[in-house]
């Protein structure tokens, strides 16, 4: 998809349980003119759902102990053709 300038458009799902990483996160990406910024209310649980119904590009997440490679398999069920982009941080 093109948006009204003919740049590539792609939607992005922005997940993190940090309040403070996700607003950052999200200001520097919508940023960008191609990107549309969607982020999800905290909590894994609700993720699956949202991602399901918005049908991102991309989806970029940051790790956390609950996030199991079961939970990896369902999202990428959810959303086959999203690509999954995993980031971890230090505690």
């Amino acid at each position: 998809m093109k948006n009204s300038d003919g740049i590539p458009h792609r939607r992005l799902v922005l997940y993190t349980d940090d309040p403070v990483l996700a607003l950052g996160a999200a200001n520097v990406l919508s940023s960008m003119p191609q990107l549309e910024v969607l982020t999800s209310e905290p909590g894994l649980s609700r993720l699956c759902p949202f991602v399901e119904q918005v049908q991102p590009d991309v989806i970029l997440l940051d790790t956390s102990p609950e996030m199991t490679l079961g939970f990896l398999s369902t999202l990428r069920r959810t959303a086959p053709d999203a690509r999954l982009i995993l980031w971890g941080r230090s505690f």
